[in-house]
C-alpha cells in the first residue's frame, strides 16, 4: 500500500528534474524520465529518444531497444501519473492493456497500416523494433508504471495471458512504492570483489534461499576488500553500506584493543581473539576441494565486523609487515532475499553494544527518510554521524528528529525526553510512520 512517505520521497525526487532537463517540463514527465533512468539505466539523450507520448501514441508512452552488452530486448512503457496522493492508492487503468495489445498484434503482424495510426515518434521506434526482430533472440518486456497501485491481478493475467502466445514476453509493474525502492537502491555502489581462503580452511552450506561459507582469511585479504581503489589510503565507505553503523574511530577503546592485538608480537593469536566478519553477497563461487581457493563475490557488503575491519586497516597503515600474521574467521552468507540480509545484519551485532537506534538504521523507512531529505539539500543520519564531514546546519540526526516529533507532534515531550530508546523500539512504527 502506498504511503505519504513514498509519495513526498517521489515528489521531492521529481521536483529536482523538472526544468534540470529539456524533457522533463512537467511532474508527469519527470516520472516517465525517472523510472526510465533508474529501471534501465539510461542517459537523458537515450531517454529523450525513447519518448513517444503524444497524439496517436496508440498507448504507448516509451520505447527502447536495448542492443548493449548483446542483448537484444525491446522495452514497450505506458507511464500513468496521480497526481494526488488520494489519486495514488488506485489501481493502474486495465483500460490502458488493451491499447497495448493493439499495439503489439499489429507490430508482431508487421502491419503496414501502422505508420498511419502512430505519430512520427512512435513510428520510428515500430521501425528499430522490426530490424530487432531480425537479429537472433529478440525478448519483449512490457512495463506498466504508475506512481501508484499495480495492476489488480486479474488484469494483469489477463494481459500476461494474451501475450503469452507471442512467447518471450515479459510482464512488469512499476509502483509508487517500486519506483521509490529503484531510485534508493540505484545509487547504492555494487562492489564485486575476491577473498582468498587459507589453505583448506573452509566449510560450505546451504538451506533454500540463503548459502553460507565459513573460511579463515588473512587480514591482508580483508584490508584489500576495504581499501579504495581510488585512495589507497581511505577505505571504501560503500562497502559498508549494510552496516548498522559507521566506524566508531581508532580512540574507541575496543578499536585501540583490536588494532593493539593486530601489531602485537602475538598476533598470531588474532583468530582465537575476535568475533570475526560477517559478509552477505548476491552470490559467491570459488573450485571446491581446491587448496586456498580465491571465493569470487557479487555485490558484497560487510555487515557485521566493521570495527574489526576498519581496525585492522588502521593497524596496517601503521606497520603492514606486522598485519601479515594475522587471520580472522570470516562468514560469507549469499542471499537475495533482502529480510534475511538484515535479520543477519542485526543478530550478528553483538561484540560492541549496539542500541535499537543502530539496529534500525538499515530500515527502508530510515533509507526513504535520507532520499527525502537529501533532496532538500540536508543530510539525514540513519546512522550516528553518518555525515560527519557536512555543515552542522545542515545535518538532521534521526533520533533528534525523532525526539522532535514524538514531543511536539504526538505530545509527548516527557518521554522525549528520558526515554529516548523508545523513539527506535516502542514508539517506532508512531514517530516514523
Amino acid at each position: 500500500m502506498p504511503t505519504l512517505l513514498d509519495w513526498n520521497a517521489l515528489t521531492h525526487k521529481l521536483g529536482v528534474y523538472v526544468g534540470q532537463y529539456d524533457d522533463c517540463p512537467t511532474m508527469e514527465a519527470a516520472f516517465s524520465h525517472v523510472v526510465l533512468e533508474y529501471s534501465l539505466g539510461l542517459d537523458p539523450e537515450q531517454i529523450e529518444d525513447a519518448i513517444t507520448d503524444g497524439a496517436n501514441d496508440r498507448g504507448i508512452d516509451a520505447v527502447y531497444v536495448d542492443d548493449r552488452e548483446g542483448h537484444n530486448t525491446i522495452h514497450i512503457f505506458q507511464f500513468k501519473f496521480a497526481k494526488t496522493f488520494a489519486k495514488a492508492k488506485r489501481n493502474f487503468p486495465s483500460n490502458e492493456i488493451d491499447k497495448l495489445l493493439s499495439f503489439c498484434a499489429d507490430v508482431l503482424d508487421q502491419n503496414q497500416h501502422l505508420k498511419k495510426s502512430c505519430n512520427p515518434l512512435l513510428w520510428a521506434k515500430v521501425q528499430e523494433i522490426w530490424q530487432a526482430l531480425t537479429r537472433p533472440n529478440p525478448k519483449f518486456e512490457v512495463h506498466f508504471a504508475g506512481n501508484m497501485l499495480s495492476l489488480v491481478d486479474t488484469q494483469k493475467k489477463r494481459a500476461e495471458l494474451a501475450l503469452s502466445k507471442y512467447r518471450n514476453f515479459g510482464v512488469n509493474q512499476h509502483t509508487l512504492e517500486s519506483v521509490v525502492e529503484l531510485f534508493i537502491e540505484r545509487k547504492e555502489e555494487k562492489i564485486d570483489a575476491p577473498l582468498q581462503v587459507v589453505d583448506m580452511n573452509y566449510f560450505d552450506r546451504s538451506d533454500g534461499n540463503i548459502r553460507g561459507l565459513i573460511a579463515t582469511v588473512a587480514a591482508e585479504e580483508i584490508i584489500h576488500l576495504i581499501t579504495d581503489p581510488q585512495k589507497a589510503s581511505q577505505v571504501r565507505l560503500a562497502v559498508f553500506n549494510d552496516n548498522v553503523r559507521v566506524y566508531l574511530s581508532k580512540k574507541n577503546p575496543i578499536n585501540k584493543k583490536i588494532i593493539a592485538s593486530a601489531l602485537s608480537e602475538k598476533n598470531a593469536q588474532f583468530w582465537y581473539l575476535n568475533n570475526g566478519i560477517t559478509v552477505t553477497c548476491d552470490s559467491f563461487s570459488y573450485q571446491v576441494g581446491q587448496r586456498a581457493p580465491v571465493v569470487s563475490m557479487k555485490n558484497v557488503q560487510i555487515v557485521n565486523g566493521g570495527q574489526t575491519s576498519n581496525a585492522l586497516f588502521e593497524a596496517y597503515k601503521e606497520a603492514p609487515e606486522k598485519v601479515k600474521n594475522a587471520l580472522i574467521l570470516t562468514r560469507i552468507y549469499e542471499t537475495k532475499t533482502k529480510e534475511i540480509s538484515t535479520d543477519i545484519a542485526e543478530s550478528t551485532n553483538s561484540q560492541t553494544p549496539i542500541n535499537t537506534r543502530d539496529l534500525r538504521s538499515n530500515d527502508e523507512v530510515q533509507k526513504k527518510l535520507e532520499e527525502s531529505f537529501r533532496d532538500l539539500g540536508l543530510y539525514y543520519e540513519r546512522k550516528a554521524k553518518q555525515h560527519a564531514d557536512q555543515p552542522k546546519n545542515k545535518r538532521v540526526d534521526a533520533l533528534a528528529a525523532g525526539q522532535s516529533f514524538l514531543a511536539y507532534h504526538l505530545g509527548m515531550p516527557e518521554v522525549a525526553k528520558k526515554d529516548t530508546s523508545r523513539v527506535f523500539s516502542d514508539l517506532y512504527d508512531d514517530v516514523f510512520t
